[in-house]
């Protein structure tokens, strides 16, 4: 009702009730309101996305996640950022089509380890990938060794 009644909406406000709408379970009507923001010629900022992908990933929307974030660039001209790309593995995990595309998530050097609390397997997998990329890099073996702990595989920490 309040952003209704506002008369002097910007792209912030429009990005406030996407977010709020998609991280409350509300995925459908943030896209709705995504595209009616759209529709009056606002161009969405990069969190406005964030919730986008959010919505998309919530409710298990594979096409139209991929849609938008292959739009990002080529129609909003936004680059994409780590939490573009942590939705998108997530969205690709709750569908259970991670492996399919990990390797391209990899080479975009995202930081899938982030996001595979649950697959100690694939997590593996990305670390080695990661380890080709950015082979310095601790962080990746930090978060590794955190779910090992997790699932209780002591030697492997």
């Amino acid at each position: 009702m309040v952003f209704e009644e506002r008369k002097d909406r910007s792209v912030v406000s429009w990005t406030y009730l996407v977010v709020g709408l998609a991280v409350n379970g509300f995925g459908y009507e943030a896209i709705e309101l995504f595209k009616e923001m759209e529709m009056k010629g606002w161009m969405p900022i990069h969190i406005t996305l964030v919730g986008v992908l959010y919505a998309c990933s919530y409710y298990g929307m594979v096409v139209e996640g991929f849609n938008y974030f292959n739009e990002m660039k080529v129609k909003y001209e936004i680059l994409s950022k780590i939490e573009h790309y942590g939705w998108m593995v997530d969205l690709l995990s709750r569908a259970e089509r991670w492996e399919r595309h990990l390797n391209s998530f990899i080479l975009c050097q995202c930081n899938p380890v982030y996001y595979l609390e649950d697959n100690i397997d694939i997590a593996e997998t990305a670390r080695a990938k990661l380890l080709e990329l950015e082979p310095k890099h601790c962080g990746d073996y930090v978060l590794l060794s955190n779910l090992y702990a997790s699932g209780q595989r002591w030697m492997d920490v």
